[in-house]
């Protein structure tokens, strides 16, 4: 068979005609809509008539999606169906219920690593760093300077714990 015998078009030819990919006519003449002939060392031909035909086809063709079009009422705004909502209202309920009883059972104010612990209200024989800090007025920083140098005794337990006592000497 010759390159240029008339009547059989190569196959990106075919695809430029029906206005399609290369892969769509390769489809399409598995599926038998097309007539081709595969050549040993050559690009594979198609049949002109074939191929003219399913380009009328194809401006007459209505071509749907896999999906179908649904009512404006049930999209959610990027092309797709809504989603259910997987949470009943109830369990959305005790789960609104349960975070505010844990936030009333925090205390009020800041404490510990976001702010300021206060001092202790009782006596207490130990007080930690940032308790210390408050107590004394002093900073933390200079209250460990002072524990590493020795001029202040302190115990490791959990962090520095500094006995009251040393402090009101200071």
């Amino acid at each position: 068979m010759r390159i240029d015998e008339p009547g059989w078009i190569t196959k990106a030819a075919a695809a430029a005609l029906v206005g399609c990919d290369e892969r769509t006519i390769e489809r399409k003449h598995r599926a038998g809509k097309i007539s081709g002939r595969a050549r040993p060392g050559f690009p594979t031909v198609y049949l002109l008539a074939d191929v003219e035909n399913l380009r009328q086809a194809g401006s007459q063709e209505v071509r749907t999606g896999l999906l179908e079009p649904m009512p404006a009422g049930t999209r959610n705004g990027n092309g797709h169906g809504a989603i259910a909502p997987t949470r009943s209202a109830t369990l959305e309920a005790l789960l609104v219920d349960v975070l505010q009883a844990a936030r009333r059972a925090l205390p009020d104010g800041p404490t510990g690593p976001t702010g300021p612990t206060p001092a202790p209200t009782g006596p207490t024989l130990f007080l930690t760093l940032a308790q210390a800090a408050a107590v004394t007025g002093l900073s933390q920083a200079f209250l460990r300077r002072m524990i590493t140098l020795g001029t202040l005794s302190a115990v490791k337990d959990r962090g520095w714990r500094i006995r009251r006592k040393d402090l009101e000497a200071l």
